[in-house]
């Protein structure tokens, strides 16, 4: 589980809120109210809603979106790398646009981010998971085949 007060920050740091994409603490009692059902228990840290059908949050532990195929909880755990390039990020950072991340599954989840400051700040704060998930991985010994292993076939 990531810290809380991490992700806040880094996201407050990294580009901040904008008009649909804030933090808890600054949504609305509408947004908040449009949220609550889909995380189900969890505290959402940052969310993003565009509709009482289309929206994104971040807890601790999950992102939870809802959009055309119901809610989707994906465990942070289970981002493995940014998948936009740098055009994309050029384009969402000045239009908005899909933030787009790949799972260890190697399906692709789109975000739909507003442009500016509230795009970068959640490209910086996935791009931090990312990183936390890689050095998780790096501690847990994988059997991958050593050079010997592979010499002795």
């Amino acid at each position: 589980m990531i810290s809380a007060t991490r992700i806040v920050g880094l996201f407050r740091r990294r580009g901040g809120s904008g008009e649909l994409t804030r933090t808890t603490s600054e949504l609305t009692p509408n947004q908040l109210e449009t949220i609550q059902a889909g995380v189900a228990g969890q505290s959402p840290l940052i969310a993003s809603v565009h509709s009482k059908d289309e929206w994104f949050a971040v807890t601790q532990s999950h992102l939870v979106s809802k959009g055309l195929d119901g809610v989707r909880q994906i465990p942070l755990g289970d981002i493995e790398a940014l998948s936009s390039d740098v055009w994309d990020l050029a384009q969402g950072k000045r239009q908005g646009g899909d933030l787009k991340l790949q799972l260890r599954d190697g399906s692709t989840v789109a975000l739909n981010a507003e442009s500016g400051g509230p795009f970068m700040a959640l490209f910086n704060v996935f791009r931090y998971v990312v990183q936390v998930n890689r050095k998780s991985d790096a501690a847990v010994p994988s059997r991958r085949p050593s050079t010997d292993d592979q010499r002795s076939v």
